[in-house]
């Protein structure tokens, strides 16, 4: 379950905005919202966690995920807007498992993005099969840094899957006794978008 990872870092580090950890049904409305929105929420497993028994299942260690959320809603001026969300255990860190989820995630987003691959992606079931159902025309990503952090690693990781920095507001935030800035990352794809055209979704 992502609880423990994300709870991680809500309970030791900035990279969150919450306070309070939140617990296992919380997490399993926002999968359940993110599936039933036709958006992607991806996990990584750990590498030896083969498929068991005649349904497939196996208990997964699960050391990553990435999801897409609305930025607001389907009937607003923003309803090609997505929020990235992206996580890994800190036991995986620097193990490449941000990038497989990432290169995995716009491969689903975005029709002109071209897949690095190697890694195995397994998916038994219905979802997202043809990718998300929904067009998506921008990515953002939520980054904080302590106030005077540099963003030079950041930025050089985003920019491998094409994200740019696209804003910075400064002292956004404090947590933990540190004094947060926010910086804007985007991601454009390459869906083309009628700007006349008015949301299919009512307010």
């Amino acid at each position: 379950m992502p609880q423990a990872i994300y709870n991680h870092y809500v309970e030791t580090s900035i990279y969150t905005s919450e306070f309070d950890p939140r617990n296992a049904e919380q997490i399993s409305m926002r999968i359940d919202t993110t599936i039933e929105a036709g958006l992607p929420f991806l996990v990584a497993v750990a590498r030896g966690n083969q498929p068991k028994g005649p349904k497939g299942f196996v208990s997964e260690k699960i050391v990553g995920y990435a999801s897409l959320d609305d930025w607001t809603d389907q009937s607003s001026i923003y309803r090609y807007t997505f929020e990235l969300e992206l996580y890994v255990h800190p036991g995986y860190t620097s193990q490449n498992i941000a990038s497989c989820l990432l290169d995995r995630l716009l491969e689903m987003a975005n029709t002109g993005y071209n897949a690095r691959g190697g890694y195995d992606y397994r998916n038994d079931f219905d979802y997202l099969k043809t990718g998300p159902s929904r067009v998506i025309k921008t990515i953002v990503l939520l980054v904080h840094k302590e106030h005077g952090e540099k963003t030079d690693e950041t930025s050089k990781f985003l920019k491998q899957f094409n994200f740019s920095c696209a804003g910075h507001i400064a002292q956004m935030g404090f947590k933990l006794g540190k004094v947060v800035d926010l910086f804007f990352y985007r991601h454009t794809t390459t869906e083309i978008i009628d700007p006349n055209g008015r949301p299919t979704v009512a307010l």
